[in-house]
Order: structure tokens, then C-alpha cells, then sequence
């Protein structure tokens, strides 16, 4: 267990292979699920008074995410099988816009 504290303490900010496989998937991860959570609490209080409510965040997910996006090497995962898709997702909306507004008085 002390190696493992070691281990993890090793990786200083400073370093750029830390900064690489650690604090930017950390960085995205934390950003991407923070997002996701607020949305899925949103349609949760959203859908509570339906018949047939069934909750999409609960505090198993919650903590779930937080160890994806904080453990060393599972946050690289979690960052290219999980979140890119959500960062691609937003970059393309953001790009998305047209060069020539529409114009009024269409037929």
C-alpha cells in the first residue's frame, strides 16, 4: 500500500508525461461528467412525478465517475471510450454554425 501512495505522489504537475496521461484526462473527464450528472439530475426532478419514474443519477453513478475520472490509467480510458464522444459531440455544435444566415420571407 505505501508503494502505491508513492507511486501516485510521483507524478508532480511539472512533468509533462504526467501532465499528459494524468491532470488532462483528469481535467476533461471531471468536466464531462460534472455536465452529465447536472443534466441527468435536471430530467430526474423533471420526471419524478411521472408514473414510471426511474432514475437515471444515483450515488453508485456519482461515485462511479469520480473513481473513473481520478484513478491513474482508467481515466485515459475513461476519457477516449467514454468522454470523447461527448467532447466531439459539443466541438461539433460549437463549429456547426452557417456562414450565411437564413433569410425571412422564405416561401
Amino acid at each position: 500500500m505505501k508503494t502505491m501512495y508513492n507511486w501516485i505522489n510521483a507524478y508532480q504537475f511539472n512533468d509533462l508525461l504526467a501532465l499528459y496521461t494524468y491532470w488532462v484526462p483528469l481535467a476533461v473527464c471531471i468536466i464531462v461528467y460534472v455536465c452529465r450528472c447536472a443534466r441527468e439530475y435536471r430530467q430526474d426532478v423533471k420526471d419524478c412525478a411521472t408514473l414510471y419514474y426511474t432514475p437515471k443519477l444515483t450515488v453508485g453513478i456519482i461515485i462511479w465517475r469520480v473513481i473513473l475520472a481520478v484513478l491513474p490509467g482508467i481515466n485515459i480510458f475513461a476519457l477516449v471510450f467514454d468522454c470523447a464522444g461527448a467532447v466531439f459531440h459539443w466541438i461539433g455544435r460549437v463549429f456547426d454554425m452557417p456562414l450565411v444566415r437564413k433569410q425571412g420571407g422564405g416561401k
